[in-house]
């Protein structure tokens, strides 16, 4: 993936540019950027840690602020390990329009992760004890809480405040590049450049997620395909079209480093069905 600051028109023109220098036919770059290049782009919002003069999106590490009749959640499945808090999104600190999601206005989003999770399938955890994703509105009282006394005592993570940045993101895996395979890599080839101009935050909201292997919204197309026996292909475009990334982070406080997706459907976003979150691990070697 690659990730720029730049708005559409001037990142149209910038692999427009790219592309007449790779020596690609001006009717070929015209189709690809008014036809194609739209549906590669998402939007995004980066966590950097670098401070824009505006409130933290997200608090990575420290410890969560949860309502006194929340418990912390625990890997109930697995010898009540205490689940690892990874960090709190601001709702409110997120630039919305940018996202054009439906986020709540306010309030703060809690993630948490059992760092012995397994994820062999298609790197989806199954076990749904093993994270969590709370929701605390603003006008619920809630305090900062330390993890409860177990056998295995999660690490506390220093808290690093992240500040979001609107970004966009080019979508060049095979799963989400909709052009022939061929003509997908003469893109990826002639863009090659674009890698060293990126401004790739490893944290963030929306966009891509990571997946050197499995496209989490491919896992699900594929659950869909073996629950309903529906067209897979018709399956994987509604996926893309439905899932969003909630949060995607690497920087988190677990034994591994795992690349995190937290996945949400939109419907359920609006609604407010964090309960309904799927979560998918890439590990990079």
């Amino acid at each position: 993936m690659i990730e720029s600051t730049l708005e559409l028109p001037a990142l149209r023109e910038r692999i427009r540019q790219l592309l007449l220098e790779s020596g690609w036919d001006a009717p070929d770059i015209d189709r690809v950027l008014e036809t194609e290049l739209p549906g590669m782009v998402r939007r995004r919002v980066s966590l950097s840690s670098k401070p824009t003069g505006a409130a933290p999106a997200f608090r990575l590490g420290g410890l969560p602020r949860l309502p006194a009749d929340v418990a912390w959640p625990i890997h109930s499945s697995c010898c009540g390990l205490t689940l690892s808090y990874i960090g709190a999104l601001d709702c409110a600190a997120l630039p919305r329009d940018h996202l054009a999601a439906p986020l709540p206005d306010s309030g703060q989003v809690l993630f948490f992760y059992a760092s012995d999770a397994e994820a062999e399938d298609c790197n989806i955890v199954r076990d749904p004890d093993a994270f969590a994703v709370l929701y605390v509105p603003d006008t619920v009282e809630a305090a900062e809480r330390t993890p409860p006394e177990s056998e295995y005592q999660p690490e506390i993570a220093e808290r690093v405040d992240l500040y979001a940045i609107p970004s966009l993101e080019l979508g060049l895996d095979y799963f989400y590049c909709q052009l022939p395979d061929e003509e997908c890599q003469r893109l990826n080839d002639a863009i090659e450049g674009m890698w060293n101009e990126s401004k790739q935050c490893l944290d963030g909201v929306g966009g891509y997620p990571s997946a050197q292997q499995y496209p989490p919204e491919w896992a699900m197309a594929r659950d869909e395909h073996e629950r309903t026996g529906g067209d897979m292909e018709e399956l994987e475009a509604r996926a893309r079209q439905e899932w969003m990334v909630l949060l995607h982070v690497f920087e988190s406080p677990t034994e591994n480093g795992e690349y995190l997706n937290y996945m949400i459907r939109l419907d359920d976003l609006a609604a407010g069905r964090f309960d309904r979150v799927v979560l998918s691990v890439d590990i990079h070697d």
